[in-house]
């Protein structure tokens, strides 16, 4: 079948203006980390890190006390020559150094070990655990997955949380995080079937670029927390280096040849930001927005 490239360079009309618009929001200034205490919901280790580990390493220098709750064990393993089990353990154990890197000791940070790629299956019985969480730890501020993130779990993840928060009994400062958001075109190059494809490839590129101008609207500058997000997103050894001695180890740095990963390094952090008020059934339609 013939393809075509929709390349990150076909895109930089839209691109660059919409990446000068985070900078212009971070640089004014209003969305800065706060010192409140914070629960970061990550739907697989690695998420935390990528798109908000610049924020939690800023907060826990303001003296914030930050959790980490991890849904899933991330032992989806992409190749047959590494056992799910395996994985899962290295990527606990990825995850408490990159949290540790970040600021977070290990006493603060949740493993809830459901299923990777499952976790739409675990609804009901990941809700009450992190309703417990929330209940037990009582945060200020709720870090989640962009609930129309393109990725199942981190669409689970969100549904989960969101659930949680149902009838809280303290108001709760909710930020949406994307991740996998940022792996379409105009961010990064795709690659398509036919040409008639590309229609929907320029269409689906407008909206994301629309979800930035109206949603995330709360961009924090996270230059001086590089250095530590970049060392803590190296911890994550399963996905940053090929495992053993098999190619065909996907690896992050080498999706869409670095433009997935350039997104989580441009020195900002980007958030849907909104309030949860008290009993107020806990969902983001029902909060109050509070982008500037």
């Amino acid at each position: 079948m013939h393809h075509v490239e929709v390349g990150p360079l076909s895109g930089r009309l839209l691109r660059d203006p919409a990446n000068r618009l985070l900078a212009a929001r971070s640089a004014a200034g209003a969305s800065q980390p706060t010192s409140e205490s914070a629960m970061v919901f990550a739907p697989h280790p690695d998420d935390e890190t990528l798109a908000c580990g610049g924020v939690i390493a800023l907060k826990v220098r303001r003296g914030a006390r930050v959790r980490i709750v991890f849904l899933t064990d991330g032992s989806r393993s992409p190749v047959a020559s590494v056992a799910p089990e395996d994985l899962a353990r290295a990527r606990a154990t990825e995850a408490k150094e990159a949290a540790a890197v970040l600021g977070v000791p290990e006493e603060d940070v949740s493993l809830l070990g459901f299923p990777d790629g499952r976790l739409g299956e675990e609804l009901d019985e990941a809700t009450s655990r992190v309703r417990g969480l929330l209940e037990d730890w009582r945060p200020h501020e709720v870090y989640l997955p962009w609930a129309l993130d393109p990725q199942t779990d981190h669409q689970s993840a969100s549904r989960i949380v969101t659930a949680a928060l149902a009838g809280t009994t303290r108001r709760t400062v909710c930020y949406q995080y994307p991740v996998w958001f940022w792996h379409t075109w105009p961010w990064v190059g795709r690659s398509v079937g036919s040409r008639r494809s590309v229609l929907g490839i320029y269409w689906r590129g407008l909206r994301s670029l629309g979800t930035v101008v109206t949603r995330f609207r709360w961009v924090v500058d996270v230059r001086s927390a590089l250095d530590t997000k970049r060392a803590a997103l190296a911890c994550h050894r399963s996905q940053m280096e090929v495992l053993g001695d098999d190619p065909a180890w996907p690896t992050l740095p080498d999706l869409s040849g670095g433009d997935f990963m350039a997104c989580f390094f441009r020195g900002q952090e980007a958030f849907y930001r909104y309030v949860v008020p008290v009993g107020s059934g806990g969902h983001a339609e029902n909060g109050r927005a509070e982008g500037r």
